[in-house]
């Protein structure tokens, strides 16, 4: 007598446990597959997961609008060129040190340079 759920193998004849389990495993991954995207969708809604463009778009908007307001600050502060000069070379060292800090945390997370991007 055979243990249920095992096979007996004939010579000539395909196992039918062998062969019935395909279909059960090609199911399953379709089900695992839609239960992915469910949670991804529900991510989504609940905006725990955003698109990486998204982000991108929003951080190059926020950079823009830091520079251009870094680059205008010494027309603000005063009327006398020696002081807008050198409030114009603190702006400049200052992004400089940000761009050097933004690309160490890139190269920190292994991200590609901006050319091959």
């Amino acid at each position: 007598m055979k243990a249920p759920g095992v096979a007996s193998v004939v010579p000539g004849k395909p196992s039918t446990a062998i062969c019935s389990g395909l279909p059960v495993l090609r199911g399953l991954a379709h089900a695992l597959g839609k239960a992915a995207l469910l949670r991804i969708r529900i991510e989504e809604k609940q905006r725990k997961l955003v698109r990486q463009d998204d982000v991108n778009e929003l951080i190059d908007q926020i950079a823009g609008i830091t520079l251009t307001h870094l680059s205008g600050m010494a027309a603000r502060c005063r009327r006398d060129m020696v002081v807008r000069h050198n409030i114009d070379g603190v702006v400049m060292q200052i992004r400089r040190e940000i761009a050097e800090a933004c690309s160490k945390a890139a190269d920190e997370c292994n991200e590609p340079p901006l050319k091959q991007q």
